[in-house]
Parts: structure tokens; sequence; C-alpha cells
């Protein structure tokens, strides 16, 4: 397998606008390529409401060929602590130290919001890629098909796991997006023979042109060689492989 994944993080109503402008930047380098689309139901506590346009458009991208995936329930650490909760990832890890029921109580209530508005999930990736040892349990007791660490993809239901390199930018600062672009670049050379590569992107992307055209030419770049598929595609395709 030598497979691409394009992945738009964080997408929830506040984000929207930006989240639509990013995904139309990949179509437009590379039209054909399925999305795999991190929706959060409560992004950071401002309510699971939404105008029923947002669920339109989610529904009409996976009619055209993207994937759903939930990604956490409010994106936020109840408690971040130690350096890399606080500041690393912005107190952001929201199932970094969860216990169980309530890894379990926000991955249900997740699933039930994306059912109501006709969202099928099958993969679920915690923000920041931080599942505490809990959490972990608690996602066995749902069926998904995979999720992702951030350095690994996990086929779920067969125990497989494949290194898979997650390319991100940080555009927190004008130091962080300049040494993110570098640093992508890099990653991107030194992970050529990895089976599979995920390029992972953010609404607020969209307000930094320096980190969007950096991000269309290497996903153009990398899609010259590799297949792009959804995460639920490639969890299919170890399962075949496993069999």
């Amino acid at each position: 397998m030598k497979a691409l994944c394009i992945v738009l993080h964080d997408v929830a109503p506040p984000t929207w606008a930006a989240a639509r402008a990013m995904r139309a930047a990949v179509r437009a380098v590379c039209p054909h390529a399925p999305v795999t689309l991190l929706v959060v139901p409560n992004y950071h506590e401002r309510g699971t409401e939404a105008p029923e346009a947002y669920f339109d458009w989610l529904r009409a991208c996976v009619a055209q060929g993207d994937e759903i995936a939930l990604h956490g329930y409010t994106h936020l650490d109840p408690q971040p602590r130690g350096w890399k909760r606080r500041l690393y990832t912005a107190g952001e890890g929201e199932f970094a130290a969860l216990d169980r029921a309530e890894a379990t109580r926000r991955i249900a209530s997740g699933r039930l919001w994306c059912a109501r508005h006709g969202l099928a999930v099958r993969g679920f990736v915690a923000p920041a890629w931080l599942l505490g040892r809990e959490s972990w349990e608690a996602l066995s007791d749902f069926e998904f098909d995979y999720t992702t660490t951030l350095t690994r993809f996990v086929e779920l239901r067969g125990g497989r796991s494949v290194p898979a390199p997650g390319i991100v930018y940080s555009a927190r600062s004008r130091a962080r997006r300049v040494l993110s672009c570098g640093w992508n670049a890099l990653l991107a050379r030194v992970a050529h023979a990895a089976p599979l590569v995920r390029v992972g992107l953010h609404p607020v992307d969209t307000c930094h042109p320096q980190v969007l055209h950096h991000a269309q030419a290497l996903v153009r770049r990398l899609a010259r060689h590799r297949e792009c598929l959804t995460k639920r595609h490639v969890a299919a395709r170890l399962r075949g492989r496993a069999a």
C-alpha cells in the first residue's frame, strides 16, 4: 500500500467557514482527492446546535467521496496538566487523562449526535492524538473501524497497525509557521517509504497564506505518487490484507 490521507481537523459550526475554505483549497490542487473530515460535536463547549446548512454541507461532502470521523466531543482537556497537555496541545488533549466512564460517555454522546444528523462515523481520532489508557479501553466498547496516533494508523477490528507519519502545521505564531513548513517538507521526504502518509490540515491554516500555499504544494506533490484514500478505506485495505 502506498496511500495518502488528507485529513481536515476541527470541523465544527464555529470553524465552518474556514473548514469550507480549506476543503476547497485541497480540491483546487487535487480535484478528486477524498478528505477525511474530523467533526467535533460541541467544539470548545460552544454548544451542539448548528444550522441545517452545516449538516447539509457535511452530507454533500460525503456524497462527493469524503468521510466523516468523530474527533472527540469538546476538543478541550478538562484538567490540562504538564507541558504536553497545557502547552504543546494548548489544552486541547480531551482524551489524554479521562477515566473510562467519562471517555465512554463522551464518545457515546458524539456518536449519538452524529446519528441524529444522518452522519455515519466509522473512525475515532482523539484531539491531539492523545488517548490515555482508560480512553483506549473505552474505545473498545464501540464498533469503530480505526483510530490514529501521531505516528500510526490502527485498524481496530483486527488489531493491526501500520506506520503512518502525520504531517501537520502549527499556525499559532509566525515562528511556528515558518518552522513547521520546513519540518513538513523534510518529513515528507523521510516518510517516502511509509505505507501511509497523513496530511493533517486545520481550518485556521487558511488564515495564513504561507501555510496554505505550502500545504497545497505538499498535497499535490504527495498525490502524484500515492493513492488518495479516506481513513475508512485504509482500514478496509488493512482488513483485507489480514484476511
